[in-house]
C-alpha cells in the first residue's frame, strides 16, 4: 500500500504546507483556530489516532478541543462501472509498483525506513486516465459514503463537532472556450482556471452534507504561466455558514485537465 493510505502522512504533509496557501471560508477567528488544531504540530498531539481499522470511528477526535475529524482521499482517477463498483486503475498501478518495491531485493539491502511516492502511469488516454466528470462525481460519491456514518460518530463521541478533511489528489483543470478536438491537444487554448473550492458541483454536496466543518487539501493543482501564488493548497469552510451563492458554474462539457 502506498505511503497516503496512511491518514497520519496525510496529516504530515498538510503541516508542510506555507500558510500563504491558506484560504478560509469565511476568514474569521472560529475558523482559524479550527484550521490550527490540526496544521499547529503542537495542538495536533492532543488528537487521538483511531484511524486503524480495529479502532471505532472517525479517524480522529479530540477530547480538549470536543471536536472528531473524519480523513479521506479522493481523486479524479475514480469511476463507478455498470456493476457499481468503483474502478481505479491509477491506484490500481500504484499499489502494484509499491508492494513489488517494497518486497523486492534492492529494499532490503539497503534497510530503507523512509517514504515513498509512485508516480504511476496507467498508459489510458488523457480523458479516459482522469476527467472533470470523475472529480466531481468522486468527490461527491465519497461524501455521501462518509455522511452515512455520522450517526455512528455522533454515537462514538456525542456532543463533539465533526470535520470531514479532504485529501485531494487531482490534478489542475481549467473551463476552456469551445470543446477541445483531438486535434487540438497537445496546443495552447485559452481558457477560466477551475476554482475547485467553489465550484458548485461540489460546493452543494459540501452544504447537503450538515457537518460542522470542511478542510479541502489539494496539493497538486499547479498552473503554470498564471500568478501561482493565487492558488490554494488549503481551503478550511464552516459548513453551516456557506452560501451556494458564492459557488460557479462550470460548463463540464468545456473542462480539461493541465495535463491533457
Amino acid at each position: 500500500m502506498g505511503i497516503y493510505d496512511n491518514e497520519n502522512k496525510i496529516i504530515e504533509s498538510f503541516q508542510e504546507i506555507s500558510e500563504n496557501k491558506i484560504c478560509l471560508i469565511p476568514d474569521n477567528r472560529e475558523l482559524n483556530k479550527i484550521f490550527n488544531l490540526i496544521y499547529n504540530k503542537e495542538e495536533w498531539k492532543k488528537w487521538i489516532d483511531s484511524s486503524s481499522k480495529s479502532a471505532p470511528p472517525p479517524d480522529f477526535y479530540n477530547e480538549t478541543n470536543k471536536i472528531m475529524m473524519d480523513v479521506m482521499r479522493i481523486d479524479d482517477h475514480a469511476y463507478e462501472n455498470e456493476k457499481g463498483k468503483i474502478i481505479n486503475p491509477t491506484l490500481q498501478k500504484e499499489n502494484k509498483i509499491y508492494r513489488e518495491l517494497m518486497s523486492s531485493e534492492f529494499i532490503k539491502d539497503i534497510n530503507f525506513k523512509g517514504n515513498i511516492f509512485i508516480n504511476a502511469r496507467t498508459e489510458l488516454p488523457s480523458e479516459l486516465d482522469h476527467n472533470y466528470i470523475f472529480y466531481y462525481k468522486n468527490f461527491n460519491r465519497i461524501i455521501e459514503k462518509h455522511v452515512k456514518s455520522i450517526d455512528l460518530y455522533r454515537k462514538n463521541h456525542p456532543n463533539f463537532k465533526i470535520i470531514f478533511f479532504i485529501f485531494d489528489e487531482s490534478s489542475a483543470y481549467f473551463e476552456a472556450e469551445k470543446k477541445i478536438t483531438n486535434k487540438e491537444i497537445g496546443m495552447n487554448v485559452k481558457g477560466n482556471i477551475h476554482f475547485w473550492f467553489l465550484d458548485k458541483k461540489f460546493i452543494n454536496e459540501i452544504i447537503k452534507s450538515k457537518i460542522d466543518y470542511l478542510i479541502w487539501y489539494a496539493p497538486n493543482k499547479h498552473y503554470i504561466g498564471t500568478n501561482d501564488e493565487m492558488i490554494p493548497k488549503i481551503c478550511v469552510y464552516n459548513v453551516k455558514e456557506l452560501k451556494d451563492n458564492i459557488a460557479k458554474d462550470y460548463d463540464e462539457l468545456k473542462m480539461e485537465s493541465i495535463e491533457i
